[in-house]
């Protein structure tokens, strides 16, 4: 894929073109007549995946320096207390496909049993 030969040049949309030169590499008429004119002058480039990245040399993370601190009261400390134990509760854990159409109707139909209670 000539994906590293987009990124730079396209950013966010490199997928985009990216699938519309290889359409226009395979079938010129597959893609706008806007293009044609882009892509016949485009020679993309695989200078990042021929050449192997810098290798850093980075120093190990020392250690942050103990700091006293105070211990969090009231409201402050009921909120770091529920932080903390919001991160073992599972998001987004699935995905359910629902017509609007449908919730429309059950909204409806639970206001209107809620006006009669």
């Amino acid at each position: 894929m000539l994906t590293e030969a987009f990124r730079d040049r396209f950013g966010a949309n490199e997928w985009l073109v990216e699938e519309m030169y290889e359409r226009f590499l395979a079938d010129p008429s597959s893609v706008d007549s806007a293009w044609h004119e882009f892509f016949a002058d485009f020679t993309p480039t695989k200078h990042e995946a021929e050449e192997e990245p810098p290798v850093s040399q980075s120093l190990p993370p020392r250690p942050l320096p103990d700091v006293d601190g105070k211990q969090l009261r009231g409201a402050a400390a009921a909120i770091a207390k529920n932080m903390d134990a919001s991160l073992s509760v599972p998001t987004a854990t699935s995905v359910r496909a629902v017509p609007a159409k449908l919730m429309a109707d059950n909204r409806i139909v639970i206001n209107n049993h809620l006006k009669r209670t």
